[in-house]
């Protein structure tokens, strides 16, 4: 092992120490939401489901919010793995709290090389809920003709997209 590699090493364990002491998951994969929550004066969330930080800025105070991130060129939101309802009436009431009753859905970009959050941006809980509901409605409908013909696709969670013209459009830069 090099010297550099020793280094990564150490401070990814120091990382998920300092993670884990502060209540923050151990999963490097959440460690960008953390670190955006931190940034952007929001409270990480410590529950292994559910909102990924609070914003007590909000009102209601304690108002759960999601974060999408990448590392791409621009900011995205990618909702995927959504829990499949058997009727479009059931997603649709699902959709609302997981989606409308949030009070933020952050958009944060990360330099791909230094890891730095360098963008980010919030719409409201309405916002992202009125631009995926038909998005995740014709992904919801598609694949579940797909499973009437026997034709069941891989992943029949029903999935949509925020893209970086509608966060542009309606959302707000924090950062």
């Amino acid at each position: 092992m090099t010297a550099d590699d020793l280094k990564i090493v150490e401070t990814m364990t120091l990382l998920s120490t300092l993670m884990v002491a502060q209540g923050y998951s151990n999963d490097p994969r959440k460690w960008r939401e953390v670190v955006a929550s931190l940034q952007t004066g929001c409270i990480p969330s410590t529950a292994k489901s559910g909102a990924d930080c609070i914003n007590e800025r909000l009102i209601p105070t304690q108002m759960g919010c999601e974060r999408k991130s990448t590392i791409g060129k621009h900011p995205c939101g990618n909702y995927t793995g959504i829990s499949r309802k058997n009727s479009w009436e059931e997603q649709v009431e699902y959709l609302k709290v997981k989606i409308r009753d949030l009070g933020r859905h952050y958009f944060d970009r990360f330099d791909p090389v230094t890891g730095e959050l360098i963008e980010s941006w919030w719409m409201t809980g309405e916002q992202a809920y009125e631009i995926l509901l038909p998005k995740i409605k014709k992904d919801f409908l598609r694949k579940k003709k797909q499973a009437e013909e026997g034709k069941s696709p891989a992943d029949p969670r029903p999935s949509g997209t925020i893209c970086w013209k509608e966060i542009k459009k309606y959302g707000t830069k924090e950062i």
